[in-house]
């Protein structure tokens, strides 16, 4: 069955979740990775997950995650600083993130937001001022020294 439709992994016993099935079900999609056993999750399939899909940084086990996994998927779609969690989001990623995709500010914590962040945004983006003030945070951008 998960050969046919990935998303079968969901109704197989996490006892039966062995590599070679989570695999072929995020073949499907990375995002599958959220039916997989956390117990069963491997770096490798985790590395396969996210690479096929960022949106499955979402359902990796922490143990998994690192810097140099949350700045590769970043360079590749800054939206991807949605699922970066804990100490991985730092304003530097924020700022790679908002570069790759001006896309990206809709996830960048607040105490990231300051005039100079903003601004740097700006100059990299003129719309960044849009998305900035859409989000009601347009008063970093405004602030005068």
């Amino acid at each position: 069955a998960v050969q046919q439709n990935g998303y079968a992994l969901e109704f197989v016993k996490d006892d039966f979740h062995t590599e070679t099935l989570c695999l072929l079900a995020i073949s499907y999609d990375g995002t599958i990775l959220k039916f997989v056993n956390p117990n069963r999750q491997t770096d490798y399939i985790c590395d396969v997950a996210v690479t096929l899909d960022w949106r499955a940084l979402e359902f990796v086990e922490d143990k998994f995650i690192t810097k140099e996994l949350c700045e590769s998927l970043i360079r590749r779609d800054g939206r991807a600083l949605k699922f970066v969690k804990g100490d991985f989001h730092t304003k530097e990623l924020c700022k790679l993130a908002v570069k790759q995709t001006i896309l990206a500010l809709e996830f960048v914590k607040d105490k990231f937001y300051t005039k100079e962040f903003c601004d740097s945004a700006i100059r990299e983006n003129t719309y960044a001022s849009i998305i900035i003030s859409q989000l009601n945070r347009h008063k970093y951008a405004d602030t005068r020294d």
